[in-house]
């Protein structure tokens, strides 16, 4: 089944229309500092990197670019509030036994990029440690402020622990494709999680995509415009706080528990939504359609 799933969102990357992401991602090969993963440690000239051991750690803020493998480390960003950190994964493949694989702890905003026509995998362990009084970071790829995703490359995660992607702040999928496991929650931005494109596979033992801040407002929201996203979840296939919306795309969920679960809104005007799900395919207080094909249980609404 899962095969299945993976070669239909692979010919579904390959149909997707070409855009400009070349020539950004030639731009950050020419600019960025490499980091050469090698086993047990890594190299790195970059004033802004300090390397002990498998702690590779991002110091100051540019363009980094990553390639190799490491057997058993972690890439930490900690390098303040102000300016952007570019991580472009080209050919990465991160293991990490105790904590995150990359764990953004400090920067304003970071982007992760995957560098076209390779294949990144991160691999974390069934137990983190944490710093006394901590519990986090808590997924496989952590950032404790805004991140975004994109690039024209293929990253795969096999979460292990609790979170496959999780981001405190605002998270954006804007391309890329994405071959998700996790015995936890699939992809997670608190303040909110936003697709706008990409080839997205998730089976997640929990939540498949999801949004926790409560605050209110423009917090707690999960919205698709664009891409190709298929969930498989043991427990809600989307979940918001707040509004889930979708105006683009193609999203097919399937669930074991909720199909989407919003605390607000369901709002369709795009797109095309497919929903499977053993218990409400749909549980939000409304339900606003406007356009779009919303599909529950091979029938068309």
């Amino acid at each position: 089944m899962k095969f299945v799933r993976t070669a239909a969102l692979f010919l579904a990357a390959l149909m997707l229309p070409l855009t400009s992401c070349g020539s950004t991602e030639d731009q950050l090969a020419a600019k960025a500092s490499p980091i050469t993963l090698e086993g047990p440690t890594a190299s790195c000239d970059a004033d802004g990197v300090q390397i002990d051991g498998g702690q590779i750690t991002i110091t100051a803020h540019g363009i980094y670019r990553i390639s190799g493998t490491l057997a058993d480390g972690q890439i930490l960003v900690d390098c303040g509030d102000s300016g952007e950190v570019w991580l472009q994964l080209d050919g990465a493949d991160i293991t990490c036994t105790t904590g995150a694989c990359i764990y953004i702890k400090q920067a304003d905003l970071t982007h992760i990029s995957l560098a076209k026509d390779t294949v990144n995998t991160l691999t974390d362990g069934t137990s983190y440690t944490f710093d006394p009084g901590d519990d986090e970071p808590d997924g496989t790829l952590f950032a404790r402020d805004d991140l975004v995703l994109q690039g024209e490359g293929t990253l795969v995660i096999d979460a292990n622990f609790k979170n496959a992607i999780a981001a405190k702040d605002d998270l954006t999928i804007a391309g890329g494709v994405y071959d998700i496991t996790s015995v936890g929650h699939g992809i997670k931005g608190k303040d909110s999680l936003t697709i706008t494109g990409g080839v997205i596979s998730v089976d997640a033992d929990g939540d498949g995509l999801k949004s926790t801040n409560a605050e209110g407002g423009s917090k707690g929201v999960v919205t698709i415009t664009g891409g190709v996203v298929d969930v498989f979840a043991g427990d809600e296939g989307i979940q918001a706080i707040s509004d889930v919306t979708v105006s683009g795309g193609v999203v097919t969920v399937d669930s074991r528990n909720n199909g989407i679960r919003s605390g607000t809104a369901l709002n369709i005007s795009g797109g095309d939504l497919n929903i499977n799900a053993e218990d409400t395919p749909i549980d939000a207080p409304e339900e606003n359609k406007t356009g779009g094909i919303l599909t529950i249980s091979g029938v068309v609404q």
